[in-house]
C-alpha cells in the first residue's frame, strides 16, 4: 500500500465533486440534493457535507464532503437518500461528474469545522491548483504561513488546503467566509497579498477558481 493510499484509507476521507446539470435541471435536482445533504450529515460516519452553486448561477453543483474514513463513505453510497440523487442524476446530469479524493497535507495546520450560522448567505471559494513538482515546497510553505492568519481574519469560518490523493502536486483550497465583504477584506490584507506574490510562479497551469453560494445550509 502506498503512503498516499494508506493516508486516504486511515485518515478522514474528503471528496470534492463537480456535478454538471442540464439547463433548467436545477429546479428538479436541487431539492433532492438538499435532502441528501441533510440526511448525510446525520450519518455516523459523516464529518461535513457542503453543497454549492456558482454565484454566477452556472448549471452545476459542487460538493465538498468529509467522512471519517472510506468505509463510512462506502456505507453512505448504499443509503436511500443517495440512491434518490442517483435516480435524479440519470435525468438531470449533462455529462460525467468530476470526483477528486483529497487528503490532509502533512505539516499544515489541522482542519477545523466550526458551526456556520446563516450558511445560506456565506461567500465560499474553492480553488484547484496544480503545482510544479520543483515548486511544491515553496507552495506549501507559503500556505503554512498564511493559514493561521486567514483563519483568524474577521468573518472566516474555514481556510483549508488539501492535496489530491492520487497526485502529490494537485491541491484543493476550500474557503468559507461570513460574507463577500469579509472575503474581499481578507484579499486586501498583507498576508494574502504576500501569498498572491508566491503562488502564481509555483503553478504548472492556471488555477480553477469558483466563487460559490451555499445551496444546502
Amino acid at each position: 500500500m502506498s503512503v498516499q493510499t494508506f493516508a486516504q484509507e486511515t485518515s478522514p476521507a474528503h471528496v470534492f465533486n463537480i456535478l454538471p446539470l442540464k439547463p433548467g435541471a436545477l429546479e428538479t435536482f436541487l431539492p433532492v440534493m438538499q435532502a441528501n445533504a441533510k440526511a448525510s450529515r446525520e450519518e455516523p460516519g459523516n464529518i461535513s457535507f457542503d453543497a454549492f452553486q456558482g454565484e454566477d448561477g452556472s448549471d452545476q453543483i459542487l460538493l465538498f464532503e468529509s467522512w471519517k474514513d472510506r468505509a463510512a463513505h462506502n456505507a453512505h453510497l448504499e443509503l436511500p437518500h443517495l440512491k434518490a440523487v442517483e435516480t435524479r442524476a440519470a435525468t438531470d446530469f449533462s455529462g460525467t461528474p468530476t470526483s477528486v479524493w483529497v487528503i490532509d497535507v502533512p505539516g499544515l495546520p489541522g482542519h477545523e469545522r466550526p458551526s456556520i450560522p446563516d450558511a445560506g448567505t456565506t461567500r465560499n471559494v474553492i480553488v484547484r491548483l496544480n503545482v510544479k513538482p520543483e515548486a511544491r515546497d515553496t507552495f506549501i510553505n507559503g500556505f503554512a504561513e498564511v493559514i493561521p492568519q486567514a483563519r483568524s481574519a474577521p468573518g472566516n469560518y474555514i481556510f483549508d488546503l488539501y492535496q489530491e490523493a492520487e497526485n502529490p502536486n494537485g491541491f484543493v483550497l476550500l474557503e468559507r467566509w461570513e460574507s463577500a465583504a469579509a472575503h474581499e477584506a481578507h484579499l486586501g490584507q498583507p498576508y494574502s497579498q504576500k501569498l498572491d506574490g508566491i503562488v502564481p510562479d509555483t503553478l504548472a497551469q492556471p488555477p480553477e477558481r469558483y466563487l460559490l453560494r451555499d445551496v444546502a445550509p
